[in-house]
């Protein structure tokens, strides 16, 4: 998604997000739990997997940031990115 969060920080389509502000992502529907614990304006990190062109699997970390106030529309995009990101690039 374009204007999400994850297309935001950086995630791509195929990426396997491991954790989010400390909390391992086990499944997607894990991610609404974890998000509503990150307190507005704090970043936090995204940790993920991500295969290469070259076939090698690496783990990358990104930093997230909410606005004070989060529309629902960012988070529920945010939850789309899920354990597997699809922002579409």
């Amino acid at each position: 998604v374009p204007e999400s969060l994850a297309a935001e920080v950086g995630l791509e389509r195929g990426d396997r997000v491991l954790k989010i502000a400390g909390s391992e992502v086990t499944s997607l529907s894990a991610l609404p739990r974890i998000l509503e614990e990150i307190p507005g304006g704090k970043p936090f990190d995204i940790v993920v997997e991500r295969k290469g062109e070259d076939g090698e699997i690496r783990t990358l970390t990104f930093q997230g940031q909410y606005d004070d106030a989060p529309a629902e529309s960012e988070s529920a995009g945010t939850s789309e990115a899920g354990a597997q990101a699809d922002s579409g690039g």
